[in-house]
């Protein structure tokens, strides 16, 4: 007899916003929630999958450089909050 699934994690918004330091090979270096989505499920798995992009490379100039950028990352649709009843 198998057990049935749990339902997906539910947030309380439909973003969460990251904050994000892109290195000067266009990889994410840090990542923290800023603002969460309301489930902390999901808010790691916002940063894992932002620590897992490629951006392009931030430059000054010729220069490459590090910047920090605020992303605003959507939460997918099957845990999106419910409507009011």
């Amino acid at each position: 007899m198998s057990l049935p699934t749990p339902p997906p994690p539910r947030a309380k918004r439909p973003f969460a916003i990251v904050h994000i330091q892109i290195g000067e090979q266009g990889k994410v270096r840090f990542a923290r929630i800023k603002m969460s989505c309301g489930h902390p499920e999901l808010d790691l798995r916002a940063v894992r999958e932002l620590m897992a992009q490629t951006f392009a490379v931030p430059r000054v100039g010729r220069k490459a450089v590090a910047q920090w950028h605020m992303v605003r990352w959507a939460v997918p649709p099957e845990s999106m909050p419910l409507p009011p009843a």
